[in-house]
């Protein structure tokens, strides 16, 4: 079940949830924060849950069709993960600029703008959160698979849906392909 073009419009989580529930405040704009939504989803969500269930919950999601165990699934595991990892993703979209003249850091009167080595410290701090939370979604996912179906830990060699990662912790060393963990 490949993506297709609502999958770029479906949001796991909105606007209004991920400011209610994280230290982003409401004065953050959507024209920041829905593109980190988006990518936050894309690139760290999918490979948790397979391309099969991750369009599948979209679909339900644009349908209004999402089923009780969907609902609890979304929100007690999916979002307490987006929400850290939009949180990591925003503290240097936020900080940062990309205008005519290049890339910037962002300074108003009133607000003290924290050391890039503050931003990086704060951000891993938030990925941290967001892979512990990517983790307990896994482990659910893998103990409950009769509730999903459509979470898939391997697909075709040919196909270009992802298979859902066997966890969601991400080394910054590289071992190689052999050395994988099946």
């Amino acid at each position: 079940m490949p993506l297709n073009a609502d999958s770029f419009r479906t949001l796991f989580i909105s606007e209004q949830v991920l400011k209610e529930n994280s230290l982003i405040d409401n004065n953050n704009d959507a024209k920041i924060l829905l593109p980190i939504i988006k990518k936050a989803q894309d690139l760290f969500l999918q490979p948790l849950l397979s391309t099969k269930l991750y369009v599948d919950l979209q679909d339900k999601i644009t349908d209004n069709e999402l089923s009780q165990d969907e609902k609890d699934l979304i929100e007690t595991y999916i979002h307490p993960a987006l929400i850290h990892k939009v949180q990591s993703d925003l503290y240097f979209d936020s900080t940062f600029r990309q205008k005519n003249k290049g890339v910037g850091a962002l300074a108003t009167d009133g607000f003290s703008p924290l050391s890039l080595d503050d931003v990086k410290y704060m951000a891993e701090r938030a990925d941290n959160a967001a892979e512990q939370y990517g983790q307990q979604l896994v482990k659910f996912l893998r103990s409950n698979k009769d509730k999903f179906p459509n979470y898939e830990e391997c697909v075709d060699a040919d196909s270009p849906d992802m298979p859902a990662q066997k966890d969601a912790y991400r080394s910054k060393i590289f071992i190689g392909e052999r050395y994988k963990r099946g």
